[in-house]
């Protein structure tokens, strides 16, 4: 291989470097600073396995650094460091290339040999294959490394293109993860504010309900008239206790859902949501039956009554949605 075949990859480097949408992606994803990851390591490991060399790397590259994502022989001190200067790396050539960077000895190498990774770290041979996204940006390199001159072959690089992939995979999941949480938290932001809005004018209307319901404008309410009106109001007071629940953000964010456990009867909830959707039953020829009990006493029991509410309301709802026309719905 002659080494003058194309050193436009060198010339480019420090451009390829400095590229202030490459630096984005690695800064708004936080992937440089992330720390050594186990994925990597195994990856690596294969690396340095399949092809036999002391040294196998995985490395994202910003304008002043490479970083180690995983590694499988790396000497002291750049284990513990975790990373090297520029001065000490050749994945910073992968960066402005679609191929990759192959390296039979840099000590005769007309660049590399200069670079302080070959005195410093003993690397002689190198073959690097750029890490680069479906965006385009090209973050770091996937590369094995021989302390002595190496003719790397074809199944080599093919072994070790493999390989690559498999990490870039690997840094596109973690991207897309970050982007997918960045919008459920987004969303989550979203139906808080719009819950908090909801909530005033929702106390407005139940506020209004009651007043009607106790001061009528014109003329005593018929008992159709109140009905709806009572309809309304114990709407509204589900909704509102529901915006409540939402606006818990402690809910949200930690530990998903908390019950409010009391005592309730739940006759009564079972009554009060057949009577608000016999409406629906009617619409649906439907006849909803409450199964009618041997005792007028409440049955008190201990449970959360607007999550019963919800269960019970989207069962009967859902009965109602698909049974046919003058079927019979019992509770």
């Amino acid at each position: 291989m002659s080494f003058l075949a194309d050193l436009s990859r060198f010339e480019q480097a420090p451009r390829a470097l400095s590229n202030l949408d490459r630096l984005g992606v690695l800064q708004d994803h936080a992937l440089a600073d992330s720390g050594r990851e186990p994925a990597f390591d195994r990856l690596t490991r294969l690396a340095s396995h399949l092809l036999g060399t002391p040294v196998a790397l995985i490395t994202l590259v910003d304008e002043n650094r490479q970083i180690f994502k995983g590694f499988e022989g790396l000497g002291e001190p750049w284990a513990t460091l975790g990373e090297t200067p520029l001065t000490h790396s050749f994945c910073q050539y992968t960066l402005s290339h679609s191929e990759p960077l192959v390296v039979v000895d840099a000590r005769e190498h007309p660049v590399l040999h200069t670079n302080l990774a070959v005195r410093d770290m003993g690397v002689v041979a190198y073959a690097g294959f750029p890490l680069t996204l479906q965006t385009g940006h090209t973050l770091g390199a996937f590369c094995a490394i021989d302390t002595v001159p190496r003719a790397w072959s074809d199944a080599d690089l093919e072994i070790l293109r493999e390989l690559s992939q498999m990490a870039l995979d690997e840094i596109e999941l973690k991207i897309a993860l970050k982007q997918q949480t960045a919008l459920v938290r987004e969303r989550e932001a979203l139906l808080q504010l719009a819950a908090h809005e909801l909530k005033n004018p929702l106390a407005v209307v139940m506020s209004m309900t009651d007043f009607l319901l106790e001061h009528p404008v014109d003329a005593p309410l018929g008992p159709d008239e109140r009905d709806l009106l009572e309809h309304i109001g114990s709407a509204g007071r589900r909704m509102f206790e529901l915006l409540v629940r939402i606006l818990d953000a402690g809910q949200l964010e930690h530990g998903g859902l908390h019950l409010k456990m009391q005592q309730m009867d739940l006759q009564a909830l079972v009554k009060r949501v057949v009577s608000e959707l016999r409406l629906s039953s009617t619409r649906h020829s439907l006849h909803l039956e409450p199964l009618e009990l041997e005792s007028s006493s409440e049955i008190l029991v201990e449970g959360d009554a607007v999550r019963l509410e919800q269960v019970l309301r989207n069962l009967l709802g859902n009965a109602l949605k698909y049974s046919p026309n003058g079927g019979a719905v019992t509770v």
